[in-house]
C-alpha cells in the first residue's frame, strides 16, 4: 500500500509572512491611494468619510444615492411596462422583439431621463473619487 503525500506550496510560517506582507502593504497605501479607492469602488463619499470630510462624504453619498435611486425607479418603470405587455401578449416572447420594445421605451422620453440621470451618476462617481483623491493627497502624511 503506498501512502499517498501531498505536498503544500507553502508551509504556515510562509503563509503568515505572506500575510503579514500585503497587510503591510495596505498599511503604507497613500491616503489618497485608499480614499480614491473607497470612493471609486465602494461607493462615492467613502473616501471623504475615511479623509474625515463628512460633509462632502455625505454630500457626495446623497447626490450619488439619489441618482442611483431614479435611475433605478425610471429602469424598473421599463421592465415592468415590458413583462406588462409581455403578459398580455402585445409583445411576443422573442428576443429581437423585447430588444426592439426596450429601444424604444430608452428613445422615448424616459429614455432620455436615463440619459441624464446615467450621466449625472457617472459624473458624480468620478468627481467623488478625484476629489478624494486630491483632498487625500493634500492632507499631512501621519498616522490613520
Amino acid at each position: 500500500m503506498h501512502a499517498i503525500q501531498y505536498s503544500c506550496r507553502y508551509d504556515a510560517t510562509q503563509l503568515h509572512s505572506i500575510k503579514y506582507v500585503e497587510l503591510q502593504w495596505v498599511r503604507t497605501m497613500k491616503k489618497s491611494t485608499k480614499a480614491a479607492l473607497l470612493s471609486a469602488l465602494v461607493f462615492p463619499g467613502l473616501g471623504h468619510f475615511y479623509l474625515r470630510k463628512l460633509l462632502l462624504g455625505f454630500l457626495f453619498f446623497a447626490v450619488t444615492a439619489v441618482c442611483l435611486a431614479f435611475f433605478l425607479s425610471a429602469a424598473m418603470d421599463i421592465a415592468l411596462q415590458l413583462r406588462a405587455g409581455i403578459e398580455s401578449g402585445e409583445i411576443p416572447l422573442n428576443l429581437l422583439h423585447i430588444q426592439a420594445t426596450i429601444s424604444e421605451e430608452i428613445a422615448s422620453n424616459k429614455g432620455h431621463n436615463l440619459d441624464i440621470l446615467s450621466g449625472m451618476l457617472l459624473f458624480s462617481w468620478l468627481a467623488a473619487t478625484i476629489d478624494a483623491y486630491r483632498l487625500g493627497f493634500l492632507q499631512p502624511t501621519g498616522d490613520d
